[in-house]
């Protein structure tokens, strides 16, 4: 796909990926005692990095792009190169892992950061619970996390959820104990 027939949410996206966990400076690269190296490092760091996100968006299948775009924006899905979304190095390899998470932190016990791996066919029914307020309230991504855990959320959420989520979640999610 060129980038001139990408939406402009498909280009902040492009981007944001490139940029999420990566800290160009002259020091940051691994080893790099010398400043110019260490920015020629990093440039060709990015070079690498900004083919291998290309390749990896290009190749999301189109049905699931728009959903993973908005679930990204929203904040109700982490991504991170390398496979770990709060620290990364560069080093003489750049990583060619683009690793989703659903944030689900203060769910299953408070004061706790918490995420859940999620894979490709799994974003659609993701969507489907974030954006289903009626049902799930604002914890879509929470109830989804707990049902592909199966476990329970701790005393207090579940006390909060009382009369904003349907019942029968409340009772599944009790089951999990």
């Amino acid at each position: 796909m060129k980038n001139e027939n990408l939406t402009n949410d498909e280009k902040a996206l492009k981007w944001d990926l490139l940029m999420v966990a990566h800290d160009l400076t002259p020091l940051s690269h691994k080893g790099s005692k010398d400043y110019k190296k260490g920015w020629f490092d990093a440039g060709q760091h990015l070079l690498t990095q900004m083919v291998f996100v290309e390749d990896w968006y290009d190749n999301i299948d189109e049905k699931i792009k728009p959903k993973l775009r908005k679930l990204i924006f929203d904040d109700k899905l982490f991504y991170s190169i390398g496979g770990n979304p709060f620290f990364y190095h560069m080093d003489d390899k750049p990583d060619t892992n683009i690793e989703l998470s659903v944030p689900c932190g203060d769910f299953f016990a408070l004061y706790c950061a918490d995420a859940e791996s999620i894979k490709f066919d799994e974003i659609s029914s993701l969507h489907d619970m974030v954006y289903n307020k009626e049902i799930f309230g604002h914890w879509g991504c929470d109830i989804w996390v707990a049902r592909k855990r199966k476990a329970c959320p701790c005393e207090y959420v579940l006390d909060r959820m009382t009369n904003r989520v349907d019942g029968s979640i409340i009772e599944e999610l009790k089951s999990y104990k």
